[in-house]
């Protein structure tokens, strides 16, 4: 394995693990989140249970791309997790101009660019 690899698969890794955690720790507060949504929908989903497995699914996938166990299929998967990840947790085009709509743009256009990477990553041979 190529030193380069590891490292870069281990970077991009990293926000996984560490915002799986922080999804499994604020799974209420992030559950509210989720809950609007799937109410706005119909959909019968309990919200923090979702966020709860989001969050291990993430961290889970996160490790097994950091040390390059199929790191094709976690980067796809990772790819889209973070599809509805990003519409839900960062809704900037619903929001009045201003500091946090800035903020949700700025985060939403970084998730936008670690699906780049991911799908990169998933179709680098």
């Amino acid at each position: 394995m190529i030193l380069s690899q590891l490292a870069s698969r281990t970077a991009l890794a990293s926000i996984f693990l560490l915002g799986g955690k922080s999804q499994v720790e604020n799974a209420e507060y992030i559950g509210g989140a989720v809950s609007s949504v799937a109410k706005k929908y119909n959909l019968l989903v309990e919200g923090t249970q979702v966020a709860k497995l989001s969050g291990i699914t993430m961290a889970t996938l996160g490790t097994t791309l950091a040390l390059g166990v199929a790191p094709r299929t976690s980067a796809v998967v990772l790819a889209g997790m973070l599809v509805p990840t990003t519409v839900i947790g960062h809704p900037f085009w619903s929001m009045e101009d201003g500091a946090e709509k800035t903020n949700h743009t700025i985060s939403a256009i970084k998730n936008l660019s670690i699906i780049g990477g991911l799908l990169h990553l998933a179709t680098k041979k």
